[in-house]
C-alpha cells in the first residue's frame, strides 16, 4: 500500500492522515478478521479530518478519526453504524456515525482509554502508536464480551448517537435513521 498525504491541513506543522494509522493497525485488525470499509486517504470534513473505519464479522464497527486541523486530536468510536435513510434512497452519502466512544465501551470491561488523543508532537506516529496499543490491549476482550445492551448504553451517553440524532432529527429520529445490526458472539 502506498502512502497518501492529504493536502490542505496541518496538525502541529505536520500533515496527518488516517491512512498512516491504517498502515500500522491493519496487520493486527486483519488477524481479528476486520475488514476496512472506507478509504482512509479521503478527507471527510472541510477541516481536513480523515477516518479509518473497520467492520468485524459480527458487524461491530470501530473507527479512528483524525482531526489534525481544527481539534488537533484523534478519537476512536465504535458500535453500530448509523445512516440517514433519505440520503440512501437518493444515492447520497448517508453516514452519520457509530454508536459512541470506544472509551465509554471499554469501561464495561474494566479498561480505561482516553476519549481523545492529542497530537502532542510533530510526529503523528506517537499518537498512532498510542491508539494502536490501546486497541491491541482492549479489542480482543471487547469483541468477545460486547452485548447489544452495551452498545445501547453508549448510544445513550450525552455524546452518543441517540442524543446526537435527537438534536438533529427530533424525538422521532428513527423515522429518518437506520441503525446497522449487531450480532453478539
Amino acid at each position: 500500500m502506498r502512502k497518501v498525504v492529504i493536502k490542505g491541513y496541518k496538525g502541529n506543522g505536520r500533515k496527518v492522515s488516517a491512512l498512516e494509522f491504517h498502515e500500522l493497525a491493519w496487520p493486527f485488525l486483519s488477524k481479528l478478521e476486520f475488514e476496512l470499509v472506507n478509504n482512509p486517504s479521503e478527507v471527510i470534513s472541510q477541516y481536513g479530518a480523515s477516518m479509518a473505519q473497520y467492520k468485524s464479522k459480527n458487524s461491530f464497527y470501530i473507527a479512528a478519526v483524525f482531526n489534525s486541523a481544527d481539534a488537533n486530536s484523534a478519537s476512536v468510536s465504535c458500535g453500530r453504524k448509523w445512516v440517514e435513510i433519505y440520503k440512501i434512497i437518493n444515492g447520497e452519502q448517508s453516514y452519520l456515525g457509530l454508536s459512541g466512544s470506544y472509551s465509554d465501551l471499554v469501561k464495561f470491561f474494566g479498561f480505561d482509554t482516553p476519549s481523545f488523543y492529542e497530537f502532542n508532537s510533530e510526529k503523528g506516529g506517537v499518537t498512532f502508536n498510542k491508539i494502536l496499543k490501546d486497541i491491541q490491549r482492549t479489542l480482543p476482550t471487547v469483541l468477545h464480551k460486547t452485548e447489544i445492551e452495551n452498545l445501547i448504553s453508549i448510544e445513550s451517553e450525552p455524546h452518543g448517537m441517540k442524543h446526537r440524532m435527537i438534536r438533529t432529527f427530533g424525538e422521532n429520529y428513527l423515522e429518518d435513521v437506520s441503525i446497522s445490526s449487531f450480532n453478539e458472539i
